[in-house]
This record gives C-alpha cells, structure tokens and sequence, in this order.
C-alpha cells in the first residue's frame, strides 16, 4: 500500500510526542503495519515502551469511522487535546494524549 507523504507523517507524529530525547513513557500503536513508525520513535526516543499491535485482514468493504466520530471517542475516553495534527490524500494524523 502507497502512503502518501510517509515521511512527512512519520516526521509529525514524532515532533508531537511530549517528551525528551531520553525521557520514558508508553506508546501504543494500532495498526501498525510494517512497523515503520514504531522504528522512528524509537529511534528518537530509546526509553520509550512501544507496544505494535497489528493483524487484521485487509476487508474491501471496511470503511473508517468519519474523524470527527474518532475523534470525539477519544475525548470520550478520556484523552485531552483530541485533534487532527496532519491531513493529506485521505489520510489523517489524529490522537490526544492521557
């Protein structure tokens, strides 16, 4: 699968992560594919515990919640600052933080 602007998400995600070079904290990530980003953060940040999780069939007729669904289920959650942080061809970069 062609992501566009791959290294431009992977860029944002880790320029959005709340912590220091050498600080420790958890991340998880979901769908994590071939591990790309798990690669990146953690090779900026080598104290951080990721946690990949990956393993569902690709499904032609599934269809992505709409992002404002996703993100009020993570305000919902608990999470603060619920948001889109990057958005190009389709593909969002969204989260909050706990």
């Amino acid at each position: 699968m062609v992501v566009p602007a791959r290294d431009e998400q992977v860029e944002t995600i880790c320029s959005l992560i709340p912590a220091g070079p050498q600080e420790g904290f958890a991340a998880v990530e979901l769908g994590a594919g071939a591990g790309v980003l798990a690669r990146a953060v953690l090779e900026r940040f080598p104290a951080c515990r990721y946690i990949a999780l990956d393993g569902s069939e690709v499904n032609a007729y599934d269809q992505p919640s709409r992002l404002s669904d996703q993100l009020r289920w993570l305000t919902d959650a608990g999470f603060t600052g619920a948001g889109c942080f990057w958005m190009r061809a389709g593909h969002a970069i969204f989260g909050g933080f706990v």
